[in-house]
């Protein structure tokens, strides 16, 4: 069946997951969906997503399944954001997914977040799942977790070179007129940093 090659070939970059938005855009219709569940070639992850039979779960699997539940334009941010990016002791799950449009998901398995703005030069790509970079990462757990978890990952992430003061500094007053939670959090973080690192 050429349709469940090509749902094959999607999961490959996906972690082995495929959307239900996607097996109908190759044609995979309703019927043949349910038969390739019943005999275990796909399972449900979340309502809206599926997971290719013999896939290995991770944590990366985790935040792909929480991006393509939600689907356009979503991004993996906050805690899971900062786990993904490799800070220890932080909760990669459940997985926190940022939007800027409006989404309502019953039976989501996701911690969403409905942002007024996510700037395209701090979304990365990590092991192909959309990730917000370092900077917007520390500024939405600011926010969202308070200034001790947001030191935490600002730390981690100066020592391991994934970001700067500066850089930080210059992203936060860029977003400082859409009024966003954590900006003066932040601010304050970086007033008590410098980019210069001991020899």
């Amino acid at each position: 069946m050429p349709e469940f090659e090509e749902i094959r070939r999607l999961a490959v970059h996906q972690h082995g997951l495929v959307s239900r938005a996607q097996t109908r855009q190759v044609g995979f219709g309703r019927e043949a969906l349910a038969r390739k569940v019943r005999d275990g070639y796909l399972t449900w992850v979340t309502p809206r997503v599926l997971r290719i039979g013999g896939a290995a779960t991770s944590p990366w699997q985790s935040a792909m399944a929480g991006v393509l539940d939600i689907g356009y334009g979503a991004v993996a941010s906050h805690l899971t954001a900062a786990a993904l990016w490799g800070v220890p002791h932080v909760p990669a799950e459940p997985v926190d997914v940022s939007v800027v449009r409006y989404v309502r998901r019953k039976q989501s398995p996701v911690r969403l977040h409905h942002l007024t703005v996510i700037p395209h030069d701090q979304v990365a790509m990590l092991h192909d799942v959309p990730v917000t970079a370092p900077p917007f990462t520390v500024l939405l757990i600011a926010g969202k977790f308070g200034a001790r978890r947001a030191a935490q990952v600002f730390d981690h992430f100066l020592g391991s070179g994934d970001t700067t003061v500066t850089e930080t500094s210059a992203v936060v007053e860029s977003l400082a007129q859409h009024g966003r939670n954590g900006i003066n959090t932040v601010r304050k973080l970086v007033r008590h940093r410098s980019d210069r690192r001991p020899p």
